[in-house]
């Protein structure tokens, strides 16, 4: 008996542990089209949003919040000192089809959700 309580509380631990990591469950998200971004993003244009933080703490957020099996990485340049990915969105969710991450030459990192086009 102690065995079984043993082995539900493990999988009620790693449970929560895994919707902790889901951008879906996580309170330091703000949501645009579906898509979830820092909470401190800042919105500039329609779609658009500066990151809070810079290249590597953009990226890091991004790789703790998004599946690569859901949302695969592309690179949209590969130059140096120039930094733009583009996430896929796989999953089906929301109303975007993927997420631009591009470094400006200022430092600023920003977010553009690209959103579906409409059937009309």
């Amino acid at each position: 008996m102690k065995r079984f309580a043993y082995i539900t509380a493990l999988l009620a631990l790693m449970t929560i542990a895994m919707l902790h990591q889901s951008p879906a469950f996580s309170s330091n998200t703000k949501v645009h089209l579906g898509a979830h971004l820092p909470r401190w993003s800042v919105p500039i244009e329609e779609n658009r949003f500066r990151s809070p933080w810079n290249w590597d703490q953009t990226t890091t957020w991004i790789n703790r919040n998004y599946s690569r099996g859901q949302f695969p990485r592309i690179d949209i340049v590969n130059l140096p000192g120039i930094k733009a990915v583009h996430l896929a969105n796989r999953s089906g969710r929301g109303q975007f089809t993927g997420i631009n991450i591009y470094e400006m030459q200022d430092g600023q990192v920003r977010f553009y959700v690209l959103p579906k086009k409409s059937d009309n």
